[in-house]
């Protein structure tokens, strides 16, 4: 892909204390500026933060929208770039990730997708753990490399790590996908990037700083947090769209390679929210050992889950599910204050 230009799409919903961080990423950027455009779309206005989006020239869309999928979709059909690539609020980039990913889409032509590893930084922006994904890994064959690209973390988590090429995501059919996912943008991107033709590119380079916090909606913020009740419905929601969003992404890139490296996503979060008490959720989802068996299968017949604890916690959620919310409530407090206790000794040690 040659002359190509970059589209960063940075996001935001009423978060405000990290956006700056990663604003200045952007500005640190080795990459020339004319190679690339920012276009930031937030649901708030913010003097400071506005301000200094003004003064580096970039886009600034305020949506209605609270709806992650739409402000994509609202992102992509701004974008200009022929590359789109996205930056969360509590993330930020390393100075040499654009150009980076510039530099490998030039060398290979036929390039749609490219995922980069990650430095885990805790609140105070401080490195506290590195993701080790693989080693550089040039894809033309995705059905070869289904482990590497779907087993957690793989090649698709955290959208800060993502770039994609426009064309993918800009058709009609893609953004009908992307704008109904609620969390799982990531794997929606590398699935959509699997159903078309083309090379993926997945880096051993870690690019970006993905940020584990109190006020984040993943299961990382939710052990660190000192409300167990606001804490459960926030992971339980979570869960629930997350498997939403797999069944979505299962039934439009139904036949894919690697579709059964998807369905556990679907299967495991279902479970999990199932066995959440009825005031964390509403419309709480049903699970049954049918699920677990399905689960088991595809783990043995793909060898992508040999982890024999997560297995055990999957089938005592199945039938914790099957109690009364009460009951319910209590297996979540267990595991809740055994994991906020190691979340915080983790903390200090860190820290």
């Amino acid at each position: 892909m040659n002359n190509q230009s970059i589209s960063v799409l940075v996001t935001a919903y009423k978060r405000k204390e990290y956006l700056l961080d990663a604003l200045k990423s952007l500005k640190d950027q080795t990459l020339d500026e004319n190679k690339f455009e920012v276009i930031v779309i937030k649901n708030f206005e913010d003097p400071k933060i506005d301000s200094f989006i003004d003064c580096m020239n970039w886009k600034n869309i305020i949506p209605e929208t609270a709806d992650l999928g739409l402000k994509y979709e609202i992102g992509i059909k701004e974008a200009k770039g022929q590359i789109i690539t996205f930056l969360e609020d509590d993330d930020v980039y390393e100075s040499n990730r654009l150009q980076y990913i510039y530099s490998t889409f030039q060398k290979y032509n036929d390039l749609i997708y490219f995922h980069n590893n990650q430095k885990i930084i805790n609140e105070n922006g401080n490195i506290i753990d590195q993701n080790m994904i693989y080693p550089d890994i040039y894809i033309q064959d995705p059905s070869r490399y289904c482990d590497k690209l779907f087993i957690n973390p793989g090649g698709f988590h955290n959208a800060s790590s993502i770039a994609i090429a426009k064309e993918i995501i800009e058709r009609k059919e893609s953004l009908n996908l992307l704008k109904t996912i609620k969390s799982s943008p990531d794997l929606a991107m590398l699935s959509l990037a699997i159903k078309q033709k083309g090379s993926l590119y997945l880096s051993g380079q870690s690019l970006t700083r993905y940020r584990i916090h109190m006020s984040s909606s993943t299961p990382h913020g939710y052990v660190y947090r000192k409300d167990f009740k606001k804490s459960l419905i926030t992971l339980a929601e979570t869960y629930n769209k997350w498997a939403v969003d797999a069944r979505k992404i299962i039934d439009y890139t139904n036949n894919i390679p690697c579709i059964d490296y998807i369905k556990p996503y679907e299967l495991i979060r279902r479970i999990e929210a199932s066995s959440t008490p009825s005031w964390a959720i509403k419309n709480r989802p049903i699970s049954s050992f049918y699920d677990f068996l399905i689960l088991y299968k595809l783990g043995k017949e793909h060898k992508f889950i040999g982890d024999k604890k997560l297995l055990a916690v999957l089938f005592l959620d199945i039938i914790v599910s099957k109690l009364p919310s009460e009951l319910r409530e209590l297996y979540w407090r267990i595991r809740w204050v055994s994991k906020n206790n190691l979340a915080l000794f983790k903390r200090k040690t860190n820290n």
